[in-house]
């Protein structure tokens, strides 16, 4: 009587999407060899179980790795249920960290692995055990070790590699940004220079622009839905992806690398993504690609978004918000419509516990026919005073010169702990201080930058007003949403006590 052909199945994954469509990694590559395999020793196939691009070297454990990749999930299920006899595989990696565990689990199942890089002839699975598998757990072991070194060394060359993109040759270090490809003749040339997509950048710069307008992130997100805008990554638009991209300095022309990393939380064996990466530690360069506006309009946008994560409190839906101030106690005071029936419906009220007895409170109807009068008569000549005020500029000059006698002391130094002149403890203390003094240099100078930057915005604002020469029709007719950005640009409180008083910057 004949024995009937082995039962077998094929595992074939990769980490990536990237690493489906590559010829080397590819998962019809690895099928189309396995299935040849299994014709050649005369098996029957049964199955394939096919990850399309799931990781498998962060699991620790077995079975949480089978709740999330439903391959793997449903292969121990069958092979529990005793569907197939030998798992053919074309390299061990294919299983990475979990080879171990899967090796063992299939054993308790009297299921054998084959793997076509160093293959060990099965046995009849009534004769098989993991006792009589030791070619197979010697291989799995070397497997294993070298997998893990191939691994480190890909990540080194990873980690000094992408940088020189940034550094030496202008280029993005892995993906593009969002609205930007490689151009179509040369979609696998790694040296490409991307351009932009302007199906997708006319959308971008359209953002930009009403986030600059005072459009809350909610505006923004509703505007890419409108107009069918296809999401970068997930299903449907956010509010932290819209200011992701504003925020990305590639719209600008500048390129970075290492400005947030991915690390697995231990107590959670979640994959996480940690943006709070210090400046020093992040690789920018400028880039040999269009960039869509130029670095002026890039800190603009950052100084806009900074202001509002202070200050903004949701969809901004009214012309005073974070502006009007209790004249009697000095607490905040907010808009409600919880006033008496008719036109005075909505109510100005203080924030503290005496607005309970009622001791200040004012319709919004006539808190803005206050503020409108008192901005007729004190607006003009307090524009006519910006008529001659400069361009601002940073004066950075001294601490930059210190810098660099900073970076000089710091090389000197560095030379003479090498030629043996200085101990290590001598060293490390006097290293330390160096690098204390030159991170306080460099906020000073970050800090300059970024004052200036906000004083042109505010400046380049208020001289556009010159041309108001109707400001009652101005807030009947303007985006409540408008008014209050130019308010604060404008004013730093408006106090109500006996009077509606106003306090410009």
């Amino acid at each position: 009587m004949s024995t009937p052909p082995l039962r077998a199945a094929i595992w074939a994954a990769v980490s990536t999407q990237e690493q489906a469509r590559s010829d080397k990694f590819s998962l019809a590559e690895q099928e189309r060899r396995c299935r040849a395999i299994i014709q050649d020793r005369g098996w029957r196939e049964v199955s394939a179980y096919i990850v399309r691009g799931q990781s498998r070297t962060k699991y620790i454990q077995l079975d949480q790795a089978a709740g999330e990749i439903e391959p793997l999930r449903r292969m121990l299920q069958d092979a529990r249920a005793g569907k197939f006899d030998v798992l053919v595989l074309t390299e061990f990696d294919r299983l990475r960290e979990l080879l171990d565990q899967v090796f063992r689990t299939l054993a308790t199942c009297r299921v054998q692995l084959y793997s076509l890089g160093q293959p060990v002839d099965p046995v009849p699975p009534d004769e098989y055990s993991i006792y009589k598998a030791d070619m197979i757990v010697m291989s799995i072991s070397m497997s294993q070790a070298y997998s893990r070194m191939e691994i480190a060394r890909t990540r080194r060359k990873w980690q000094e590699g992408m940088p020189k993109r940034i550094t030496e040759l202008g280029l993005p270090a892995t993906s593009l940004a969002y609205g930007y490809r490689k151009p179509l003749d040369a979609k696998k040339d790694r040296r490409a220079v991307p351009e932009p997509d302007v199906t997708i950048t006319k959308h971008i710069l359209a953002i930009k622009d009403m986030c600059l307008a005072g459009h809350s992130t909610s505006e923004l997100v509703d505007y890419l839905e409108v107009h069918q805008v296809p999401p970068p990554k997930s299903r449907r638009w956010h509010n932290q992806t819209v200011r992701d991209i504003l925020r990305n300095p590639f719209y600008a022309g500048f390129i970075r690398f290492g400005a947030s990393k991915v690390y697995v939380d231990p107590l959670t064996d979640k994959r996480k993504r940690n943006r709070k990466i210090a400046p020093d530690q992040v690789k920018i360069n400028q880039g040999k690609h269009v960039p869509l506006w130029d670095i002026e309009t890039h800190r603009a946008i950052l100084a806009e978004l900074k202001r509002r994560a202070k200050n903004y409190r949701g969809r901004a839906n009214n012309e005073f918000t974070g502006l009007v101030v209790c004249g009697i106690c000095g607490c905040p005071m907010w808009r409600h419509g919880n006033g008496p029936r008719g036109e005075y419906r909505l109510m100005w009220r203080c924030s503290s516990t005496g607005s309970a007895r009622g001791h200040n409170s004012v319709p919004h109807k006539e808190l803005r026919e206050k503020i409108v009068a008192e901005l007729d008569k004190k607006l003009p000549p307090y524009l006519r005073q910006l008529d001659n005020a400069q361009e601002p500029r940073e004066d950075t000059a001294g601490a930059r010169k210190l810098l660099d006698e900073l970076h000089l002391r710091l090389e000197r130094l560095e030379d003479a702990y090498l030629a043996g002149q200085w101990d290590l403890n001598r060293y490390s203390e006097r290293r330390e201080s160096l690098d204390r003094q030159i991170a306080q240099a460099e906020a000073e100078i970050h800090d300059a930058e970024h004052q200036v930057d906000q004083r042109r915005v505010r400046l380049n604002r208020l001289k556009s007003m010159h041309e108001l020469k109707n400001i009652r029709g101005y807030f009947a007719d303007t985006d409540p949403t408008e008014i209050n950005k130019t308010l604060h640009y404008l004013l730093k409180a408006i106090t109500i006590g006996g009077v509606v008083e106003i306090e410009f910057h």
